[in-house]
């Protein structure tokens, strides 16, 4: 996870592209939570949007992070909610919370991360009996009526060719969110487990993330992944183009990827669409494994 720490990591870009999670995400979580609603602790806040929605049903939430260049655009976006404070630290030291405080830990998309054979002891000191983990993730998207659109994406996000972004990825925290999340077994003599999962190309099981982007904002979504930030450490002779009239630059690995998307899929062109493809609006699915826990 070190690219999220990086100055050179665009961490404005990472708030702004990123997809939110629904209020029937939430309620999902809330309903299997039947412990108080007192104290929160949100793993890998990122830029706290977990915690700010969280906020709202909780007394108080502890927001960490190791990043503090990502904890400081946190603290910034979240001015308006003081029942939120936050940590820099790794989920498995949450050294600042006495035992047994912590009525529901969350993680969104940073569950990958994490090292379990110390959080879950962790975990065990800090919630309470009858407390819940609620943790969630989500793979590369489907454009719904593009199927070749999709292929193409996933064929960048997981080839092994250096030039591609696929070779980028941290493992193992890469194959834990394809594999929605699974691989997270919370131990069952302590806890009580429950899995919600949705496949976008069967449509099969609890859909929570869908959202419509114009394809200029499907690319920037694309750059906030941390294996772009490791393709553009490799290939740093490689801009982002301004715009289409920028024929000098070559551009960089996702203008490559959205040009190949524009040429396979003729409806994606932005022929007769007032400020071309990138106005082009699309419809996205995201595959998603969402683990609820509640300790015994």
């Amino acid at each position: 996870m070190a690219s999220f720490s990086s100055t050179s990591f665009s961490h404005a870009r990472y708030s702004t592209f990123r997809p939110t999670y629904p209020l029937h995400l939430y309620n999902t979580i809330l309903s299997f939570h039947t412990g108080p609603r007192t104290t929160a602790l949100d793993l890998g806040t990122g830029h706290a949007l977990v915690a700010r929605e969280i906020s709202k049903f909780f007394t108080h939430i502890h927001a960490t992070d190791p990043s503090q260049p990502m904890l400081q655009l946190a603290r910034e976006l979240s001015a308006n909610h003081p029942n939120v404070s936050f940590h820099q630290a790794t989920a498995e030291d949450s050294g600042f919370l006495e035992d047994g405080i912590v009525d529901l830990v969350t993680a969104g998309q940073a569950a990958h991360w994490f090292d379990y054979e110390r959080l879950w002891p962790e975990l065990g000191r800090v919630v309470k009996p009858g407390g819940t983990v609620a943790f969630w993730g989500y793979t590369d998207p489907v454009i719904l009526g593009y199927p070749h659109a999709t292929e193409l994406i996933e064929h960048y996000g997981s080839s092994a060719d250096p030039g591609l972004l696929g070779a980028y990825w941290q493992q193992p925290g890469r194959d834990i969110v394809l594999g929605k999340l699974r691989a997270i077994q919370p131990p069952g003599e302590d806890w009580e487990t429950t899995r919600v999962e949705y496949d976008p190309k069967t449509q099969e099981g609890t859909m929570f993330m869908r959202a419509k982007m114009k394809l200029a904002e499907l690319a920037e979504f694309v750059r906030t992944w941390s294996a772009y930030h490791g393709w553009q450490e490799r290939w740093p002779e490689r801009r982002k183009k301004v715009d289409d009239e920028d024929t000098d630059n070559t551009g960089d690995v996702v203008d490559e990827l959205m040009e190949r998307i524009r040429v396979e899929e003729s409806r994606l062109s932005g022929k007769g669409v007032q400020g071309g493809w990138r106005e082009v609006v699309v419809e996205l699915e995201w595959g998603t494994g969402l683990v609820l826990a509640r300790r015994k």
